[in-house]
């Protein structure tokens, strides 16, 4: 079987929203969130509302909203401008730049644009010091929450397989990996709210990943914060 190598590229939103937490559904109109552990994020002072902006390439502020005793709100734009959206579809048939082995997904609108936002916590001098978002996780992978505007309906089902080849520092190390998404996304034009969640489990020398992009409810999701990636911010 040809060995193909898969990037999650795009992951990198009522009526007005969908949401994928059914124990705490989030009014995309008024966001509150009350953050786990928020001891570890003292320094926080505010938390900004960031999008990508695609002609400057850099990450650009929408809103913010004070950090109060682990806590922030903050009120989405209605809307999101051209130059925060960008075509779902990257490399002619696929939202995610995947190079696949077998594929049976099905896109119903391949016009259709996105733009995702991310909640960033700053300290006092405006430094990017935490992120925030809704998390499950879980002892193989974990389960997280991601807001997107999109221009007009889509759906998105079906699935993508692929598998490849790494080259490890030891002889114990895997040294090949398989990955299958699945998709089961309603996105209606304005916001949405949906789920990605990865989960691994390794046998022998391979390591087997299992991805969904979906807008179906699930529970046990909170705010958690995270240090990584902060330099993108």
């Amino acid at each position: 079987m040809k060995t193909e190598k898969i990037i999650l590229a795009f992951l990198l939103p009522f009526l007005l929203f969908t949401s994928c937490n059914k124990d705490n559904d989030i009014n995309i109109n008024e966001i509150k969130a009350k953050v786990e552990n928020a001891s570890k994020y003292s320094n926080v002072v505010e938390v900004k509302l960031m999008v990508h902006d695609r002609n400057i390439n850099k990450y650009v502020e929408l809103a913010r909203g004070k950090w109060k005793d682990g806590s922030f709100t903050i009120i989405p734009p209605k809307a999101l401008g051209q130059n925060n959206i960008n075509a779902l579809i990257r490399d002619g048939r696929h939202p995610t730049n995947i190079h696949f082995v077998q594929s049976t997904m099905t896109i119903s609108n391949e016009n259709v644009r996105v733009g995702n936002i991310y909640f960033v916590g700053v300290d006092k001098r405006g430094n990017a010091v935490a992120t925030f978002s809704p998390v499950k996780e879980d002892e193989d992978g974990y389960t997280e929450t991601i807001f997107t505007y999109v221009d007009s309906d889509v759906t998105i089902f079906g699935y993508t397989y692929g598998e490849g080849h790494t080259h490890p520092a030891n002889e114990d190390a895997p040294s090949w990996f398989e990955i299958t998404t699945t998709y089961s996304v309603e996105w209606k034009k304005g916001w949405n709210v949906w789920c990605f969640s990865r989960h691994h489990t390794r046998v022998d020398y391979t390591v087997i990943t299992t991805e969904q992009w979906s807008t179906t409810p699930v529970s046990g999701l909170k705010w958690h914060g995270s240090d990584e990636n902060l330099w993108k911010f």
